[in-house]
């Protein structure tokens, strides 16, 4: 089996988990493929499994030129991506979504291999929605998009998670919050928290924040926080994520669909702040589901600074009652089993091609 694409966290871990979780039965050998650029260059050598990078960057956000350099690479990323099949020889291709996921779909169609899409969002992405006339079904996350595929190619399995079971809980007599945008960090809500905390650190003496920035901003931040006296920890990135929502009582975030899908499993309250450049602006339309189901509150990106974070924050910490029905919300809309329904699919398709 060849797992595809990536890009971004959201895109990759949840096809790290259904690789997990297949290889564990040992009997599936497993090849990662992605882009050169992409986190999985980075993530996925660490891990178990065989990484193999194509030269394809991303198209959407980058103008003309980046249009220009994904159409000139494509044709050499696809030929590649067949030698690699050609070579490995896989009865299925997993696509994660993500510009890395497109010439290794198009060279399985061309080989006549089959290929399943793990699509994460509540708005698919432009390259799930262009793949699954390819692709054998997609696996989605959300009801709501079914309706951008064809009739019979969608399965409704929810966003396979990866562990994150901790023994960390919330510490008594505090108030906890973790903040972070993303593996990259999100300038935005870095300021909002750093400006948001003078007044939550009055309100609040029992405030403890974790707070991932991301490289560029972890100095200046770590600065702020000791300049007001918090009681903060501050770190470019977080390794142990199960730790970290362990923790935490309240956690400030993008609205990636796999960040929710881990929020779900865990059952923690969120103010969610959707990126708003991310494409067809779905992490609005992720996050609108939390809060139709009272999982989340959600504070829109041009809307954030330190005064509507810390009000909402206080609103919540003020609340706990209300907090904890946010978490108990946050976890009845967990899939615990996506991971098994994903790697269900997979051997069903897998089983018809051999």
């Amino acid at each position: 089996m060849i797992i595809a694409g990536g890009g971004t966290g959201g895109h990759l871990f949840p096809g790290l988990a259904v690789a997990e979780a297949l290889a564990a039965t040992g009997s599936t050998d497993i090849r990662f493929v992605g882009s050169v650029g992409g986190i999985e260059a980075r993530v996925i050598p660490k891990t178990r499994f065989p990484f193999t990078a194509l030269p394809i960057s991303g198209l959407r956000g980058r103008g003309l030129r980046g249009a220009l350099t994904f159409a000139f690479q494509l044709p050499v990323a696809v030929l590649r991506a067949w030698r690699i099949l050609g070579e490995f020889r896989p009865h299925l291709v997993l696509g994660l979504g993500g510009y890395g996921s497109v010439p290794v779909v198009a060279a399985a169609w061309l080989r006549g291999i089959a290929s399943i899409l793990l699509e994460q969002n509540a708005h698919p992405g432009m390259s799930n929605r262009l793949l699954a006339y390819l692709a054998k079904c997609v696996c989605t996350t959300f009801d709501s998009s079914n309706r951008f595929f064809s009739a019979g190619k969608s399965v409704l399995t929810g966003n396979p998670v990866r562990q994150l079971e901790s023994d960390e809980k919330p510490l008594p007599n505090h108030f906890t919050i973790f903040a972070f945008g993303g593996s990259q960090g999100a300038r935005s809500i870095n300021r909002a928290m750093a400006d948001a905390t003078p007044t939550l650190a009055a309100e609040l003496p029992e405030l403890r924040i974790l707070h991932q920035t991301g490289a560029g901003d972890v100095e200046w931040v770590t600065a702020k926080y000791r300049e007001i006296g918090a009681a903060a920890e501050v770190v470019p990135f977080v390794h142990e994520m199960g730790k970290a929502y362990g923790r935490a009582d309240l956690v400030v975030c993008r609205a990636g669909a796999t960040t929710l899908a881990e929020l779900m499993a865990l059952g923690k309250p969120a103010i969610l702040i959707p990126y708003p450049h991310a494409a067809d602006d779905h992490q609005r339309a992720n996050a609108e589901v939390q809060v139709r189901r009272s999982a989340a509150k959600m504070i829109l990106d041009k809307d954030l600074n330190g005064a509507t974070l810390a009000a909402a924050v206080l609103e919540l910490a003020r609340d706990r009652t209300r907090l904890a029905a946010m978490g108990a919300a946050a976890r009845s809309l967990a899939v615990p089993d996506a991971v098994d329904r994903v790697a269900a699919v997979c051997r069903q398709v897998a089983g018809e091609t051999v």
